[in-house]
């Protein structure tokens, strides 16, 4: 059982060129609020969303104060996880996603 979910990259190409992380989809799809570093797609995603909460920085002291954040407002953060649930059964689903790999695999071959 899990109450928050914790999304720890960092920030690097790596991370940024794999959004979302199977991590991220799988708190989303459990109804876990997230906690994540500061990186730009997972910042964008969260408060577009309000899915969960993002440090200002990577540091203990902005992990701690985002942490806190969550922490103290039970209700807004249950509901912040049951957003996210829905959403992921909204955007993150197997016929949105096979069509599109399908659109990738067919940007790949155009470009070969």
């Amino acid at each position: 059982r899990m109450d928050i979910g914790i999304i720890a990259n960092k920030l690097d190409m790596h991370s940024i060129r794999c959004f979302p992380a199977n991590k991220f989809m799988y708190y989303l799809a459990r109804g876990v609020p997230i906690l994540s570093t500061p990186s730009p797609h997972y910042r964008e995603f969260i408060q577009q969303h309000e899915v969960g909460e993002v440090m200002n920085e990577l540091s203990p002291a902005a992990f701690r104060q985002a942490a806190n954040r969550l922490i103290r407002n039970p209700e807004r953060t249950r509901k912040m996880g049951w957003d996210g649930f829905h959403l992921a059964k909204q955007k993150f689903n197997w016929t949105d996603s096979a069509r599109n790999l399908l659109d990738l695999y067919h940007e790949v071959l155009k470009s070969s």
